[in-house]
């Protein structure tokens, strides 16, 4: 107990010193709230506002959310649980640690993946109270559901991304690297994946659960590749189980894999 006590300890604060450091704070805000200044800008500058906001509610969650924020900054963060600690010279201290490196680390992801989910959802909470609010709460009480869909989706989703993150950092050199050219390429591609192709994206099953999961689809001739037999159930259980895997692994490696400590590059 003494150890776990010590381990989360050092996991905060690393978490606090290295994830929320100035210059990725303000960043990190303005990624986050850029959806809800461009809700502010529709509401108050469009002419035609109120046939208007479901379109632009749609953008912000399938343009801004699904295919940027929460991939980018899930990759991101998980990311640099474990490369602060090679690229800073600090992952030496983590075998000095009771509980050793793996368990510190795998406490700060769950810190920063907390971290993630708060924002994310005070985003989003937001953006949706300024395209919806029709003087009083009617209007945002009879969407409530369209809200809770794209929150629980985009929620798994962003753990997900934050685990696949934090595995590819225990295996290469440039993480962010490798995930974005997974995000960029292959999520972006999703609903043009044929067959079994698509059940490899992350991106489908955070389609799958989102209010509007056909949004992007391809149509007419191409209109097939968007066809998927995923229920709701199965991509909320297999995000679920791709996280837990993903961090399983992440701990097998950090426990068996040997790391140059006086230099930020890691063994090969």
């Amino acid at each position: 107990m003494i150890a776990f006590r010590h381990a989360a300890a050092a996991a905060a604060t690393l978490a606090g010193l290295q994830t929320f450091g100035r210059q990725r704070r303000w960043i990190t805000l303005g990624v986050f709230f850029l959806p809800v200044i461009m809700a502010a800008i529709t509401r108050y500058m469009s002419a035609n506002f109120a046939s208007v906001r479901p379109a632009a509610y749609v953008a912000s969650v399938a343009g801004l959310y699904a295919t940027v924020i929460v991939p980018f900054i899930g990759v991101f963060w998980g990311s640099s649980v474990f490369s602060d600690e090679v690229e800073g010279k600090t992952l030496v201290f983590l075998w000095t640690r009771p509980a050793g490196r793996t368990p510190v680390l795998l406490i700060k992801w769950l810190l920063v993946v907390l971290a993630f989910v708060l924002l994310l959802v005070t985003s989003l909470v937001l953006m949706f109270g300024i395209l919806f609010y029709d003087r009083g709460f009617g209007r945002i009480v009879s969407e409530a559901p369209m809200l809770l869909y794209d929150l629980g989706a985009l929620t798994l989703g962003g753990v997900t991304y934050s685990a696949f993150g934090f595995v590819l950092a225990t295996l290469f050199k440039r993480p962010l690297a490798a995930g974005l050219v997974y995000v960029l390429i292959w999520d972006n591609a999703m609903h043009f994946l044929p067959g079994y192709l698509k059940l490899l994206s992350i991106r489908h099953y955070v389609a799958v659960l989102s209010s509007r999961p056909a949004e992007g689809a391809p149509r007419g001739w191409l209109e097939f590749l968007a066809k998927s037999d995923t229920t709701e159930t199965q991509a909320a259980v297999t995000l679920a189980a791709v996280t837990v895997v993903l961090l399983a692994a992440s701990a097998i490696v950090l426990t068996r894999r040997e790391y140059h400590t006086d230099d930020p590059a890691r063994s090969q």
